[in-house]
């Protein structure tokens, strides 16, 4: 999954032009300024909440895995977050971190109970 070029703006509106939807029909239906769509369309202005972002996956009617979670890592880039700074390199040196993050979260695995099985294992291991 290559998603270094490519922008949220610029996928997103692939996929609205896609769906056929005009600027204002479609930002009318997610419940935003069309001119806050057209801003992230053109660079401008970063992915709005995750809120709208789940209206526009509805709208776009996105099924596939792989197309939200591209939809999602596109929308990500640009926003700031307070991560650590060898945190963040880890992350954005391995594409499997938000992977790993998603699949955890569907299968409801407790973060906590995963490192101490981690520890566990690994003194096992020694």
């Amino acid at each position: 999954m290559n998603i270094n070029k490519e922008t949220f703006g610029i996928f997103l509106k692939q996929l609205r032009i896609k769906k056929e939807f005009s600027l204002r029909e479609f930002a009318r239906i997610i419940g935003i300024a069309p001119s806050y769509v057209s801003d992230i369309e053109q660079g401008k202005r970063n992915a709005p909440k995750k809120e709208h972002l789940e209206k526009m996956i509805e709208a776009l009617n996105l099924k596939n895995k792989e197309d939200i979670e591209k939809f999602y890592d596109l929308a990500k880039k640009g926003k700031p977050v307070e991560i650590a700074e060898d945190v963040k390199e880890i992350i954005t040196e391995n594409e499997s971190i938000p992977v790993l993050c998603r699949r955890l979260k569907q299968r409801n695995i407790d973060v906590d109970d995963l490192i101490k099985e981690l520890e566990t294992r690994k003194k096992t291991v020694e």
